[in-house]
């Protein structure tokens, strides 16, 4: 049976790019992509990196 869904990510998110690259490595592809290229998504991604980085 197909899997139809969307993937919904952060504009330039690393952690939302390595989960949509999984995915399609697994041969999971999604009928919709929708990026949120808003400020806030920038904020979210800031506060991402910021993390990671210790």
């Amino acid at each position: 049976m197909a899997q139809h869904f969307a993937f919904l990510v952060l504009e330039e998110h690393p952690y939302g790019r390595e989960m949509l690259r999984i995915l399609l490595e697994r041969g999971f592809t999604p009928g919709l992509l929708i990026q949120d290229a808003s400020e806030v998504a920038a904020e979210e991604r800031a506060k991402f990196l910021n993390r990671i980085a210790g």
